[in-house]
């Protein structure tokens, strides 16, 4: 038997090759996500040194996160980016030791007045570095000093 050739039938539509996303992303918009793998747990940050209180303080603080846009978290400016050229010295070296540097920028995460979690946003997904009690990867300048 030999075998048939395919022929294309009459009056079937032409697939339409047109693109549109199903969902709009907004940047920022979305809610927060934590990922530990990364954590530093040997440096001079490392989240090895956070006491129990204020273990608990943080996870409260994230957890409050969790409700929130990354815009809102952002509101006003408290938790925000920062070029990794601006970060100390030894805080860049720490970031090169543990194979984090092909990043240009971090984000620090305000939990209090003067205490900040380090580390990188990807998309809504926030990868933490390193705790910062005294504010010192990124000293800010005072205002009318």
């Amino acid at each position: 038997m030999g075998k048939r050739k395919k022929k294309p039938r009459l009056g079937v539509p032409s697939p339409q090759v047109k693109k549109e996303p199903r969902v709009g992303v907004t940047p920022g918009a979305g809610k927060p996500s934590w990922l530990f793998q990364a954590m530093d747990l040997e440096g001079p940050w490392s989240c090895k040194r956070v006491g129990r209180d204020e273990l608990l303080n943080i996870r409260e603080h994230l957890a409050s996160f969790e409700s929130m846009t990354w815009t809102e978290i952002q509101q006003p400016a408290k938790s925000h980016f920062v070029e990794t050229d601006r970060i100390i010295r030894d805080a860049f070296k720490r970031l090169q030791e543990i194979k984090q540097d092909d990043t240009d920028q971090l984000f620090s995460l305000r939990i209090s007045a003067q205490c900040r979690l380090w580390g990188i946003r990807d998309g809504d997904t926030f990868k933490i570095l390193w705790w910062d009690p005294k504010h010192e990867i990124c000293p800010s300048e005072k205002r009318h000093t």
